[in-house]
């Protein structure tokens, strides 16, 4: 563990809609179109807003934030009760405009292109470039795999006669 001073979550005083805003992440459609492209959709709002909340310390981790339990099933309250105010407000989850797994797909493919963009950028090294040492950075470690299986066999065939199969 590192040695950076740990902070407590935010949690005092907190509306059902600030708490959305701070430990949500996202849009009210965004959130449940998540949750529906699942390879097991999750379709109860109660259910996504429990994930939701004890996830929370893991995604906050490299800020430094402890949650408590107590923190965590507030947080999953006060999401509960602003998704479903929000649903109503709209006349029901049918008259949300859900993004479809598809366009989640490809959303996700933008995202992953440009961070491997600004990473290229970051690094001053090029995208194929950077392809390339991760190629050859593989096949090393592949051919090293090989070379100690390789090595381990021919231990083994030199040995064979001082085996004994036990059944």
């Amino acid at each position: 563990m590192n040695n950076r001073r740990m902070k407590r979550a935010i949690t005092k005083n907190l509306t059902p809609k600030e708490a959305w805003d701070l430990y949500a992440g996202s849009s009210p459609e965004m959130f449940i179109s998540n949750f529906y492209a699942e390879s097991n959709p999750i379709t109860d709002i109660k259910e996504m807003c429990r994930i939701n909340a004890y996830e929370l310390p893991a995604n906050f981790e490299n800020a430094n934030v402890l949650f408590t339990d107590e923190q965590l099933e507030l947080i999953e309250n006060l999401t509960v009760e602003y998704l479903e105010n929000y649903i109503n407000e709209k006349g029901g989850i049918d008259n949300l405009e859900l993004i479809s797994p598809e366009e989640l797909y490809i959303m996700d493919e933008i995202e992953t292109e440009n961070l491997l963009n600004d990473l290229a950028n970051y690094s001053g090294i090029p995208r194929k470039e950077r392809r390339e040492i991760v190629m050859e950075e593989k096949i090393k470690e592949i051919q090293n795999e090989l070379l100690e299986i390789y090595t381990e066999y021919l231990l083994l065939e030199d040995n064979t006669y001082d085996l004994k199969l036990e059944y």
